[in-house]
């Protein structure tokens, strides 16, 4: 397709009915993807909605715990983990002075 001759609303008009297509197009193949996953999980003799969920999966044990606390807030017993943006006691006991180092707890 030789574009070199089209006007800029021709171009446009293009545009938007190429984009139009895909967007049909994207929705056919996903549709056919979907059959064939399905299609496939069921010669396997699973479930293609509890594949996806991961259902039947063994999960990790592993438990996520908690950071310990390296800050406290020399007036209150506020606490920070030095992980994420700062609390604003934190900040407010920078600007006046303290260090981080003075804020550590030991």
């Amino acid at each position: 397709m030789d574009l070199s001759n089209l006007s800029v609303k021709d171009l446009k008009d293009l545009i938007e009915r190429a984009q139009k297509r895909i967007g049909e197009v994207e929705k056919i193949e996903f549709a056919e993807v979907r059959q064939q996953m399905i299609e496939f999980a069921k010669s396997r003799g699973y479930d293609a909605m509890q594949l996806l969920s991961g259902a039947g999966a063994k999960v990790s044990e592993k438990v996520r715990r908690p950071a310990k606390p390296k800050y406290k807030d020399p007036s209150s017993d506020a606490t920070w983990t030095g992980r994420g943006l700062k609390p604003k006691w934190m900040v407010a006991a920078l600007q006046s002075g303290h260090s981080l180092e003075s804020l550590e707890i030991k």
